[in-house]
């Protein structure tokens, strides 16, 4: 180690200042805390439940008043789909976890499957089988024993995706193939499969009343479709907005929906088409932000969102899966340009900050993290886990720019061809050289540092996660100050994802302040001076 690394890392190793009195900490844009909510369900007292992948959890709603708990938390409690059985015993499918789950009121959890990477929908026939489909990660349906005793038994494969099924007064399966824009019916003992309806863009979920009509929600078009099964006509009887999830009828017939991209349930009056705003928050489960002029914008996991600094309103530039956007936890902004990327679908994209058109996407890259274009042009993707910078030459071709870094997270311009990078693990802000990809130490000692931003007078702001905090550090000297602490931040990542789940953002305006997005609350927050 040369003594310029030495000095710096002296320095950095020593307790930070804390001066957070200096500061205050309001909510900029509050959340609800869901995370992006998938699957919906009711019990026989008309109690809703949601459940959420990213949050890990179920949650039971009141469905008048929007009041809300957790039912089941982290991790068994990560649920895509949701069933309820006439005992009121909750079956539920962990889409990342791979396993189907299942708990009677107040007892344990019990794990009925296991190995089933994107296990996504399931529902009980009226005969008391249970069945579940895989989709995006894979393509399959599956009997699932309900005591758990024996493994699931695959029944078909690559029907298209089938999504949210249910079964209907004559036994059969009806469900919406998502990358077909069909809704078929299966006879799940002969295996005879027939199209009924098809002309959607992306059906996600189907469900029938008590008077057997099948009603359908298309994700895409934010649309609520009542279909005749006889003569597969469609008829549009709400809508609502994109990215509708799933629905479910309670006992009385009232129609219940999900939308993930804000966290929402809303009922919907399927003679009127009228709905009421059951739950909902401005965000769905925000992650990295960046600022330009008076604009923040926001990798908002199942949107791109542009939020008016002055005023708080809150924009969709690109929604999830209304527009072809990847799920997102990094973004930056330069010129008409905003950057993001997808660790969960290997892409980064670029799209127009004015019209939020997808301009390219680059996919197959390594855990891309984050990414930003350079002063001279060049679009560069931060690749987590082998811990890369690689240089996005065009959809296929890239060129490494650095290597050897430490589960890093986040970057930010530090200069003419120059950045500055989070290193997750080491605890290290470094400064790293585009040119040779040399690394210089720039801060040590830092609890988990994600989100990284830069001031106009060339101070750091840094998320520090593991100590719930933000710091600002000096480039030169490394010291760090704490400006804001005890922040709801540091959610725990579900096993299988990256250890850090996903980007606690941060982002300084022109006018100073700081702000910092919040994944325990799925809020963000101002950090200024008083």
């Amino acid at each position: 180690m040369n003594m310029r690394l030495a000095t710096i890392g002296f320095v950095c190793l020593c307790a930070s200042v804390v001066s957070a009195a200096e500061y205050k900490t309001e909510v900029f844009i509050p959340g609800n805390g869901f995370h992006g909510i998938h699957g919906i369900s009711c019990d026989a007292d008309g109690n809703i439940y949601v459940g959420s992948v990213v949050g890990q959890a179920i949650y039971k709603v009141d469905p008048a008043t929007g009041a809300s708990s957790v039912w089941e938390g982290p991790a068994n409690g990560m649920a895509d789909d949701i069933e309820i059985a006439a005992d009121g015993r909750l079956y539920w499918t962990s889409f990342i976890l791979g396993k189907v789950h299942t708990r009677l009121g107040d007892g344990p959890v019990t794990e009925l499957a296991t190995g089933l990477p994107g296990i996504n929908s399931l529902a009980l026939k009226q005969d008391g089988r249970l069945f579940a489909t895989q989709v995006f990660l894979a393509d399959a349906l599956y009997e699932i024993d309900r005591e758990g005793k024996k493994p699931a038994r695959k029944i078909l494969a690559d029907m298209g995706g089938l999504n949210g099924f249910d079964f209907g007064p004559d036994g059969l399966l009806y469900g919406p193939l998502w990358f077909e824009g069909q809704v078929v019916s299966l006879d799940v003992d002969r295996i005879e499969l027939r199209v009924i309806a098809d002309g959607f863009k992306i059906p996600a979920a189907v469900n029938f009343n008590s008077k057997g009509e099948l009603f359908v929600v298309d994700s895409a078009r934010g649309e609520v479709v009542k279909v005749d099964v006889r003569t597969g006509k469609k008829k549009v009887i709400s809508r609502v907005r994109t990215g509708i999830d799933n629905l479910a009828f309670d006992a009385d017939d009232n129609l219940y929906l999900t939308i993930m991209n804000e966290s929402a349930i809303y009922q919907v009056d399927v003679d009127t088409g009228k709905t009421r705003m059951v739950k909902e928050a401005k965000l769905g489960a925000p992650q990295d932000i960046a600022i330009q002029g008076d604009t923040l914008y926001l990798s908002d996991t199942f949107a791109i969102r542009a939020i008016d600094l002055k005023s708080g309103k809150v924009m969709s530039m690109a929604r999830v899966p209304e527009h072809e956007l990847e799920y997102s936890n990094g973004i930056s902004v330069r010129g008409g340009d905003v950057h993001q990327a997808s660790y969960f679908n290997s892409a980064v994209q670029t799209l127009d900050r004015r019209t939020g058109e997808i301009l390219k996407t680059y996919h197959d890259l390594v855990t891309p993290f984050d990414t930003l274009e350079t002063d001279d042009g060049r679009l560069l993707a931060l690749q987590m886990m082998n811990g890369t910078i690689v240089e996005l030459i065009d959809e296929e071709k890239r060129a490494t720019v650095v290597e050897g870094l430490s589960l890093p997270v986040a970057m930010v311009r530090a200069g003419a061809n120059s950045i500055y990078v989070t290193e997750y693990m080491k605890g290290d802000v470094v400064r790293v050289d585009l040119a040779s990809g040399a690394k210089d130490i720039v801060a040590s000692g830092l609890n988990q540092p994600e989100g990284i931003a830069v001031g106009r007078d060339g101070t750091l702001y840094v998320a520090e996660v593991g100590a719930r905090r933000v710091v600002s550090i000096d480039p030169v000297s490394g010291k760090k100050t704490v400006i804001s602490e005890d922040l709801p931040i540091g959610f725990k990542a579900a096993p299988g994802m990256p250890p850090m789940g996903g980007t606690t953002g941060v982002a300084v305006s022109d006018s100073g302040e700081v702000y910092v997005t919040s994944d325990l609350e799925d809020a963000i927050y101002k950090i200024s001076k008083k």
